[in-house]
């Protein structure tokens, strides 16, 4: 998918940088910026999942948060500086707390949630977005996608300052982000 709209979003979600959005892994390729928007109230882009025909995106939440799908039809329509609003989305998902990266493949709408003691991979319905299954995965895995061969990737967050707010945690090397793949047909 090389849709100027949709990379064009991709790339200025609130002007903020792509590790903001999982690691930028499910992000349409970068290339020439065509035009940008921004996002308005109750957007906030906390994760961003792109498909064919659009582009998904998350807010990050203590409690459960919302996940909005918008077409690429709607994108292309957007002038550039114009404010992408959550009226213009056409689907909005109730989903889990702490909802760190999403991917769409293998059967489902799949979310990562995850904080730095504990982690899950949830399968949700991608309609309704219906809880279907959880797993337990790593803990600080962040953003996921799907690879062409069907793999789901994952990329755990590296370390950053907020993990040093915490007095005993100072006392611990900073880390570097790992990314894996996830095994669907393992996972228990």
């Amino acid at each position: 998918m090389d849709h100027p709209a949709i990379r064009a979003l991709a790339l200025r979600l609130s002007e903020q940088p792509l590790d903001d959005f999982g690691g930028g892994a499910n992000l349409p390729p970068h290339g020439p910026v065509a035009s940008a928007c921004s996002l308005g109230p109750g957007l906030i882009g906390g994760l961003a999942v792109s498909t064919p025909d659009g582009i998904w995106l998350g807010t990050y939440e203590n409690r459960p948060g919302r996940l909005f799908r918008f077409t690429a039809a709607t994108l292309a329509r957007l002038s550039d500086g114009e404010t992408l609003g959550a009226s213009q989305a056409v689907t909005v998902l109730t989903i889990p707390d702490h909802a760190q990266g999403a991917a769409i493949g293998g059967g489902g709408l799949w979310i990562a949630r995850s904080d730095w003691s504990w982690g899950t991979l949830d399968r949700l319905d991608p309609e309704t977005g219906a809880p279907q299954r959880r797993y337990e995965i790593a803990p600080g895995t962040e953003g996921i996608a799907f690879g062409s061969a069907g793999r789901l990737w994952a990329v755990s967050e590296a370390g950053s300052r907020h993990i040093y707010d915490y007095p005993f945690l100072g006392l611990f090397e900073p880390f570097f982000p790992l990314v894996f793949a996830l095994d669907l047909s393992r996972l228990e």
